[in-house]
């Protein structure tokens, strides 16, 4: 730690991360959440069954169409009003989830996602840093926060989840996360199998009571299955985009917290709806805001941008010296 011991930004978030990593793993949290609003629909569009055959009673089978938004607003009616038989409140999520999916691009569109890169300015504990999300499905993910002071990176390749700190001009070599820390890195890029589950098991889909975000009315669907933590979106009733989602975390010390992200600013970017403006919540506090300046959409990133970099043989031999005495 000798490097950082005149740098006292480092040090706090190298204490901070050590004593509780959550404020992180929220920053992971927050940087997924653009484009699991794409994949999410990019599954729903992909993976879509014939709901006209799974759930249609005897006098009553269903195939939905284009339709306008008078018309969808009245096959959806109230979602958060209990009433109603389970086909045509299946039929009604049937309804609302094609209208999210169209919403950010349509069908074919988003079949053809394959990876995400955005850049922007996100502010944390009153400080700001440049930060940089590259994504690529199914299941890998890397992310840096640059401070003028220093630069820290992290990143998730399908198995294994890592660290690593530059600071004036040495890079460190990279650390390899416990088995905590990657299970929740590999949350951040497979946030888009619950949309899955949503298909595959309607038990784990519950309407609860329609509210606002922003003063915009919304549909709210939650999520309580057994393979991922609660998750709860907020769907907007005029433009069918997610505008929140929360989900269920529990930090080191087994207290559970509610994490919330509202998205904004939605802009078309090569086809594709997507949020520039992200604000996160912890217990309804919110902690940290992400401008977004820039999207780029497929640029064909290799799989090894996601692997642990290669230490420098030069510092690595220092420290180990170092360590020695």
């Amino acid at each position: 730690m000798g490097l950082f011991r005149n740098n006292d930004w480092w040090q706090r978030r190298v204490s901070d991360y050590r004593q509780d990593p959550t404020p992180y793993h929220l920053v992971l949290f927050l940087l997924g959440l653009s484009v699991v609003v794409v994949a999410i629909v990019a599954v729903f569009a992909s993976q879509q069954p014939d709901y006209s055959e799974r759930y249609a009673t005897d006098t009553e089978a269903y195939q939905l169409g284009p339709k306008d938004e008078a018309t969808m607003q009245g096959e959806v009616g109230e979602l958060g009003d209990l009433a109603g038989s389970v086909v045509e409140r299946r039929r009604q999520m049937q309804t609302l989830i094609e209208r999210a999916y169209q919403a950010a691009g349509g069908q074919a569109h988003l079949e053809s996602l394959r990876s995400l890169r955005k850049s922007g300015q996100l502010e944390l504990g009153g400080e700001t840093a440049e930060t940089y999300y590259q994504y690529k499905r199914p299941n890998r993910m890397r992310f840096t926060l640059e401070n003028p002071k220093g630069t820290m990176r992290m990143g998730y390749n399908g198995q294994e989840a890592w660290r690593q700190v530059v600071y004036q001009g040495h890079t460190l070599p990279a650390e390899t996360l416990d088995i905590d820390e990657t299970h929740m890195m590999a949350g951040n890029t497979q946030l888009v199998i619950p949309a899955n589950a949503f298909f595959e098991n309607w038990d784990d889909l519950h309407w609860q009571e329609s509210t606002e975000v922003a003063g915009d009315p919304v549909y709210v669907i939650r999520y309580e299955g057994k393979l991922w933590p609660p998750q709860t979106f907020y769907i907007d009733q005029r433009t069918y985009q997610i505008r929140k989602r929360e989900r269920t975390h529990t930090d080191s010390s087994g207290q559970e917290h509610t994490v919330g992200v509202i998205l904004s600013d939605y802009r078309d970017v090569q086809g594709y709806q997507l949020a520039f403006e992200e604000d996160v919540y912890l217990d309804g506090e919110r902690i940290n805001r992400f401008h977004i300046k820039s999207f780029d959409v497929n640029l064909g990133i290799p799989d090894s941008f996601f692997d642990a970099p290669e230490p420098d043989p030069e510092l690595l031999q220092r420290l180990q010296q170092n360590a020695a005495q």
